[in-house]
């Protein structure tokens, strides 16, 4: 277990709401480093006692980490009175998306500087009737409810949030949060973006020489989002025993018919290891996914962020289906795919001779990470710096 920074007196505050244990992987996408370095107290708050009870019980991930600014609330009466004493030298960033069940953290911050980051963004597409029933039908409540507080919001002329962080100039459009025009625009890039800068600035490189291709796993079976029933739309992206015999028997063929190899990018939630061979007698990576990526003829995925990495890297990507996923995680794939002008393969069915590993379009990863991404123009430096700049510039702290 990893233990973060100790902190001198310093006066101003990041505050970051999330619904998840932390991390080591969290504790550095957040920038707390970074902030401590610039003179900023940080506090992670995590609220999943209150707000996600099943995960708080039963979760234990593999890489938790502990420093001094990790608090945890364990009722709501305890969380509201700690917002109670919040000030004007505070900001709060949301590390959760908004839904129901949390409009009433929403109600109480309206006297404090606010916002959310939508620098994870991804391709999306509305959905009719019948997708969101295929999807789950007990979203549909969920989404009537989602429209009726926006709009009640807007009515009663309630607090928005004072800024947001982007990453790519569709990044709002995929988030589902009333903004007014005193909002504070603050245009950043994706996380991704950050592993980016900071891999090119380094002299980093794989013992890996053989020509290979990079599989992006999503630890579908086992994600902790699909055990603890609070995936985004209820589903189980697939079950063990369908997932490995169908996903090894593709990769089987991919490295005949192609004369490579596949390495596998093990998920951060996952807890695989070589011995495990749930991928055959395939090479596993824990970390670094960026760095393979870098150095990979292409790469396989499904609906994963890091699609970002190989876009950068302009990698020729290969999007998976399968009739044995999700509809949510086969959809999201065929969205992602299309913004790209790729079409997935389906490996339940007949495997193509006509697929093409080496085919990508410069245009299509210029404009995907122009819109998803970064923008055009935007400073070339970490993400929690253009943000402290600009809180900096804005706030005067």
């Amino acid at each position: 277990m990893a233990v973060g920074p100790q902190y001198n007196n310093i006066l101003k505050r990041i505050i970051f709401l999330t619904v998840e244990k932390l991390s080591k992987y969290n504790y550095k996408r957040y920038g707390v480093d970074l902030f401590i370095s610039r003179k900023y107290k940080v506090e992670i708050w995590d609220l999943s006692p209150v707000l996600r009870r099943k995960y708080n019980k039963l979760s234990n991930p593999n890489d938790t980490f502990d420093f001094n600014g990790n608090r945890f609330f364990e009722n709501k009466i305890q969380l509201l009175k700690e917002i109670s004493l919040l000030s004007e030298m505070d900001k709060v960033i949301w590390a959760l998306v908004l839904t129901p069940n949390r409009y009433f953290l929403y109600e109480h911050l309206r006297d404090i500087a606010f916002g959310f980051f939508f620098v994870g963004a991804l391709p999306k597409k509305d959905l009719s009737i019948k997708e969101k029933i295929l999807f789950n039908n007990k979203l549909i409540p969920s989404i009537i409810w989602n429209k009726i507080k926006n709009i009640f919001i807007k009515r009663k002329n309630m607090h928005f949030p004072s800024f947001i962080i982007t990453g790519g100039e569709l990044s709002t459009e995929c988030y589902n949060i009333p903004l007014d025009r005193k909002t504070k625009i603050i245009k950043g890039h994706a996380f991704d973006y950050d592993r980016f800068l900071e891999l090119e600035s380094s002299n980093c490189e794989i013992d890996i020489k053989e020509p290979f291709t990079l599989y992006i796993d999503q630890n579908i079976p086992y994600h902790p989002d699909n055990i603890y029933g609070e995936f985004e739309y209820g589903v189980q992206g697939c079950l063990e025993e369908k997932y490995f015999p169908e996903i090894n028997r593709f990769f089987d063929w991919f490295e005949h018919e192609y004369k490579t190899k596949i390495i596998v990018a093990a998920h951060p939630s996952s807890n695989y290891t070589e011995s495990d061979k749930l991928f055959g007698e395939r090479i596993l990576v824990s970390q670094n996914t960026e760095l393979y990526v870098k150095y990979a003829d292409s790469v396989m995925i499904h609906d994963s962020t890091a699609v970002n990495f190989a876009v950068l890297y302009k990698k020729p990507l290969i999007f998976i289906k399968s009739n044995n996923y999700s509809f949510a995680l086969n959809s999201m794939t065929q969205i992602i795919a299309n913004a790209l002008g790729l079409q997935p393969i389906n490996i339940s069915r007949e495997y193509s001779d006509k697929l093409n590993p080496k085919y990508y379009s410069i245009d299509n990863y210029n404009d995907y990470k122009r819109l998803y991404i970064k923008e055009n123009g935007t400073p070339e430096k970490q993400l929690w710096d253009i943000v402290i700049d600009n809180f900096e510039e804005y706030y005067g702290t």
